[in-house]
């Protein structure tokens, strides 16, 4: 009976031994996928970066468009705005019997 203890006890050691290198081993591929998850990181962080970086010029070239268009509509405006007084005394002025 102590023989049969002893080799069940020694394949159980046996066994643990068996699940611990496995389990080292698993551990080992998850480490080199997390490394390679880590060298691809920055790669894909640059990326991300780069996109938002042109994603904002473009958003800044539309804006600095939109607003040179309203400045000159604007500035228009005001020069008519300005000016129609003046005009209007003029036709006045003209059609004014002497």
């Amino acid at each position: 009976m102590n023989k049969e203890i002893e080799t069940n006890s020694e394949e159980l050691e046996e066994e643990e031994v068996a699940l611990e290198t496995e389990e080292t081993k698993e551990d080992v591929a998850e480490e080199a996928e997390v490394e390679e998850t880590e060298e691809i990181d920055p790669l894909a962080e640059a990326n991300e970066k780069y996109l938002r970086l042109a994603a904002e010029f473009d958003n800044f070239k539309r804006r600095t468009a939109k607003e040179k268009t309203q400045i000159y509509t604007n500035a228009a405006a005001d020069v008519v705005e300005a000016v129609l007084p003046f005009i209007d005394n003029m036709a006045r002025a003209t059609s004014a019997e002497v």
